[in-house]
């Protein structure tokens, strides 16, 4: 709410300067997030700009008179409320009664209790605005529209009730009807669009369509323009709640619906409309019809707050300090709440109309602690803190997280939410359909993802997009994999990573996940199987990852078709991806292993060029390695392939490094040679191979 110093002028004296009133403000719960000083001129000193953040209970005071009441409450002072006349400047004898203008009729009081139209007539379409009012309407940022807008404008900012203004030669058959909308039914609003309106919202209509969507906007069908002569003033109670749904479905947000959706001061709806009126008549010109058109079951009925018993005792418990009754009953007074009766134990209060947040004794207190000052609240009250191990799931997070980022890969945070369809609902876990939302965060994202892939490669293409390359994006979180008819699904927590590269980058992810585990050598890359649900990535560069013989991980490129339905088409560009099973490899994870030393021992490399027979994969040749070569093996790395002139059809040739070493000695030759002699042997005898000459 953006409140105009010299307008808070009107209801009290405040001679401090701006960003006093903005302490004081903050301190009794409206924080004031900014002072923005006027320039002045010759005729008028500078003024200032208070933008005071209103909690959703608070309707009141996103007004004017609202904040004069907590600037009155905060200071000690009293406020003066402008006076309002009876009813509007005597209308010329002989006026016609409002009702006999207009009918209004009430079809859906649930949602409207309480209407109030009033009716004028020979209005000057040559008058301007007035000045004073144009002036404090433009400093806060207000388009002047024309005088009978900008005056209900005005009084939505002064008192906080909105009105409305219809052309009554605009209204068909000489109606108002408050009901609900029907199926089919469209509204051009002010802004210029025609939008269909779903059945139930609450509209306020003519005799034969919507001409406002209640308490949010209304229609140009009826709008007061420049030759606009006859003007009928709506003032109403809507229910909040249907205020907030119709202002959702079209997705339309105004500032009277910011204040319908919370709650307007009942008491306002007939003293704004006298306060309107009575503007209208003093700087318009024109006419008043008698009176007004009231409808609605509590059209007539006065409105009142609630009643609520507070106990001292209670009181001084909840804020752990003694406070005494005096001080609790001048407390609530300075708020306008009025204390109906006090005895030894407590006091009986009745809280003022604009005031509908106050229902329980709670809140009383909450009130009480406000005016003393939440500062002069003790903070004697000591919480004991106990130190609680690490979970081992968290332990293995951060092992991976680490090492993923001492890799040169970025951790990327994404949502649950995908869309249908590939590459965002892909998953090389299931096939089954993925889970609907009920309810999505947004209509284009209704399923729960059953894979991390998809929003990384989303990731991915954004950044392309903005000129980033060189992408290497990681993220650890849940997935949700469908478990069949009747069955609750399953959240998997999986570490998942993309990366502009080849396979051996994805793999690259992979084995730096397994070291942060301490799994070295433990995962088993295996040849994807036919039936295995693979996408997004390519079956024919891809690879799934055994543990003991269950599949916990994958790796692999993304197939060109799903990144060219992302928008990623620079020729050339691969990428490629990883995903593993965090709680799979949680039961086989080491994660006390002792720091060791550096050793200082030279370690010994021997380069091996094994032909072998095409359908033999590299997975398995360094898996017999690895496991024929003995503990001296360190690493296993591939360096090159070869297919082509010298080699008999039907088979290739695959260059090896293998590198030896020992954290306790140099090694001798014939340690290495009978290790290479025992991997050179099962390579043979296992797969066929022989080295190449």
């Amino acid at each position: 709410m953006r409140v105009l110093l010299s307008w808070l002028e009107d209801y009290i004296e405040f001679t401090g300067k701006p960003r006093e009133l903005a302490r004081l403000l903050t301190d009794v719960g409206l924080p004031v997030t900014s002072v923005e000083d006027l320039p002045g001129d010759e005729a008028r000193s500078g003024d200032s700009i208070l933008d005071v953040e209103v909690t959703s209970n608070r309707g009141d005071c996103l007004s004017h008179l609202g904040i004069a009441r907590e600037t009155a409450a905060a200071t000690g002072q009293v406020y003066r409320p402008v006076v309002q006349p009876a009813s509007p400047r005597d209308p010329t004898l002989g006026a016609p009664l409002a009702g006999s203008l207009l009918r209004v009729d009430v079809e859906a009081p649930d949602l409207c209790p309480a209407y109030c139209a009033r009716v004028f007539t020979d209005l000057d379409p040559g008058n301007p605005t007035p000045p004073w009012i144009a002036r404090r309407l433009a400093a806060l940022g207000q388009r002047l529209v024309n005088p009978v807008v900008d005056l209900t404008n005005f009084v939505l900012l002064d008192r906080g009730q909105p009105l409305h203004a219809f052309d009554r030669a605009k209204l068909r058959g000489g109606r108002i009807v408050v009901r609900r909308s029907r199926e089919g039914e469209t509204i051009e609003t002010l802004d210029g669009r025609v939008r269909r309106l779903p059945a139930g919202l609450l509209v306020i209509a003519d005799a034969e369509r919507p001409v406002a969507v209640a308490g949010v906007m209304g229609s140009r069908d009826t709008e007061v323009g420049p030759g606009t002569r006859e003007v009928v003033l709506e003032s109403a109670r809507f229910a909040p709640a249907a205020v907030r749904a119709s202002s959702a479905a079209l997705g339309l947000a105004t500032e009277a619906s910011a204040r319908f959706s919370r709650r307007v001061d009942p008491a306002e709806m007939e003293t704004a409309s006298l306060r309107a009126a009575a503007l209208l008549l003093d700087e318009g010109g024109g006419k008043a019809a008698l009176g007004c058109v009231l409808a609605g079951p509590e059209a007539e009925r006065r409105p009142q707050g609630a009643e609520i018993r507070l106990r001292f005792r209670r009181l001084s418990r909840i804020l752990g300090t003694e406070v005494s009754a005096e001080e609790a009953a001048a407390a609530l007074a300075s708020l306008g709440i009025e204390v109906l009766g006090r005895d030894r134990e407590g006091l009986r209060a009745r809280a003022p109309t604009h005031r509908g947040d106050l229902l329980i004794e709670e809140d009383l207190v909450e009130e009480v602690a406000r005016m003393r000052g939440y500062g002069r609240i003790p903070a004697a009250v000591s919480i004991p803190v106990r130190p609680v191990a690490p979970r081992r799931e968290d332990r293995a997070g951060d092992a991976v997280r680490s090492a993923l980022a001492s890799a040169g890969w970025h951790e990327a945070l994404t949502l649950p939410f995908v869309a249908p369809g590939l590459p965002d609902d892909a998953s090389p876990w299931t096939d089954r359909p993925a889970i609907r939302v009920e309810n999505p965060v947004r209509a284009e994202e209704p399923l729960l993802r059953r894979s991390l892939l998809g929003p990384l490669l989303r990731c991915l293409e954004r950044n392309r997009s903005r000129g980033v390359e060189g992408v290497r994006l990681f993220e650890i979180g849940a997935a949700f994999l469908p478990a069949g008819e009747g069955r609750r699904p399953e959240e998997r927590r999986l570490a998942s990573g993309v990366v502009e590269g080849d396979f051996a980058d994805a793999r690259g992810g992979v084995d730096a996940l397994a070291g942060a585990l301490g799994l070295e050598g433990r995962l088993v890359p295996d040849a994807a199987p036919a039936d295995a649900p693979v996408r997004p990535l390519d079956p024919a560069r891809a690879a799934c990852f055994r543990l003991d013989g269950r599949v916990v991980a994958w790796a692999g490129e993304v197939r060109a078709g799903d990144l060219a339905s992302l928008g990623v088409h620079r020729e050339g560009l691969r990428a490629a991806a990883f995903e593993a099973d965090l709680e799979a490899l949680l039961g086989e994870a080491d994660l006390d292993r002792p720091a060791r030393p550096v050793s200082v021992h030279p370690v010994v490399t021997r380069d091996l060029a094994v032909v072998l027979p095409l359908p033999v994969r590299w997975a398995a040749v360094e898996a017999a390695v690895r496991e024929e070569a003995g503990p001296l093996l360190r690493s296993v790395a591939l360096f090159d392939e070869y297919r082509g002139r010298g080699l008999a059809p039907g088979t290739r040739s695959l260059a090896f490094r293998l590198t030896f070493g020992a954290e306790d000695r140099t090694l001798r030759g014939g340690e290495v040679d009978a290790a290479v002699a025992a991997a050179v042997a099962v390579l043979e005898r296992s797969l066929g191979g022989k080295l190449r000459s």
